[in-house]
């Protein structure tokens, strides 16, 4: 989610549009559509890797399984950007594709920009749920994060 979000003010075309594709479950499907994103694949019903193909990009968010047949639905030149793991070679290599692992480093700029964005409306933080930050609401939260299934952030609240 939060590529389009973010790159629908400046970044790679291949991540903005109407028919940017996302494993959903129901309930996070009125979420998604108010950030853009109006074509869904449930991944219970479905195998994205079966429906997508010739994409330029992906990003993967998950590793894994999601990874491997993430290489399918790319087109020759294209790219798989991981935050989660390196990138198979071989894969890269049967696909012919360049897969990458991008790891966050510190940025004022980027944050900059980021909060003129919010200032602006253009950027929503969307939090699904917020625990106190002790040792119960710490437990909850490690329970909602392990669903795989927040739509949006958790976030764990300083006690005053």
């Amino acid at each position: 989610m939060k590529a389009v979000v973010i790159e629908q003010f400046g970044g790679p075309e291949v991540l903005v549009g109407k028919e940017i594709p996302k494993p959903v479950i129901e309930p996070n499907q009125e979420l998604l559509e108010s950030l853009g994103v109006d074509r869904f694949i449930d991944y219970k019903e479905e195998d994205f890797s079966k429906v997508l193909s010739d994409y330029d990009l992906v990003l993967d968010t998950m590793g894994g399984d999601i990874q491997r047949k993430s290489f399918e639905i790319l087109k020759p030149g294209g790219r798989l950007v991981s935050l989660v793991e390196k990138p198979d070679k071989q894969l890269q290599e049967k696909y012919q594709v360049t897969g990458v692992q991008f790891m966050m480093e510190p940025s004022g700029s980027q944050l900059e920009k980021l909060a003129e964005l919010a200032d602006l409306g253009k950027l929503r933080a969307v939090i699904d749920s917020t625990f106190w930050m002790n040792e119960e609401g710490i437990r909850q939260a490690h329970k909602k994060s392990e669903t795989h299934h927040a739509a949006g952030k958790i976030v764990l609240r300083a006690e005053q």
